[in-house]
């Protein structure tokens, strides 16, 4: 295989047969971790973008891409936003491991981290308020609200669904780590569709 892009990285078809972990039953694992950016939320970042794109709400080397995130979805945006040709500004808190800011910032991303809890406890609501600063400061900017954006889910539900439903004809359960839960609710939205009675946790 010849790739044009390091977005091309994605393996879209490998999974691991954990044998002997659940008695006699089949139990596979999908092996997101060897994507390009580590993890499964590559196709997350490219799907937010083109997205944009598709809408032309964006246009490379003028748009300033913002979001907030503490992790794995950071690193692929900061990628794909490199890629691309857009600015890319993080705003995170600090329960961000340094390895994950780095990580963004080796790809050439802005990390704003902040460091003043909401009147709850968390930091979230903080988040939103740079986020708004930064988007009032810059008609350039952009954020791709990950948590209310319909593109989140789509990119699930139209391709990781798909690579699973493709590779099993029969699938009972699926278990998917949740955070905002765009990846989740894709996936279970897709398989529902090939599989009825599959359970979700």
């Amino acid at each position: 295989m010849i790739i044009e892009s390091p977005l091309d990285i994605i393996f879209r078809d490998l999974f691991y047969r954990l044998r002997a972990f659940a008695g006699g039953q089949d139990v596979f694992l999908k092996l997101e971790g060897f994507n390009i950016s580590g993890s499964i939320k590559i196709k997350t970042a490219i799907g937010l973008i083109e997205d944009l794109e598709r809408r032309g709400i964006s246009k490379p080397h003028k748009t300033v891409i913002v979001e907030s995130s503490s992790g794995n979805l950071g690193i692929a945006l900061s990628l794909v936003c490199a890629i691309k040709g857009y600015k890319f500004i993080c705003v995170t808190d600090s329960n961000a491991t340094r390895a994950n800011i780095r990580g963004m910032e080796l790809y050439g991303a802005e990390v704003i981290v902040i460091n003043d809890r909401d009147p709850d406890g968390g930091f979230l609501a903080s988040r939103f308020k740079i986020i708004d600063g930064i988007l009032r400061s810059d008609p350039n900017a952009v954020w791709l609200n990950q948590y209310d954006n319909p593109a989140n889910k789509r990119v699930h539900a139209e391709q990781t669904a798909n690579e699973i439903a493709s590779e099993f004809n029969k699938v009972d359960w699926i278990f998917v780590g949740a955070g905002t839960t765009g990846t989740l609710a894709g996936i279970s939205e897709g398989l529902r569709h090939k599989f009825p009675a599959i359970k979700v946790v």
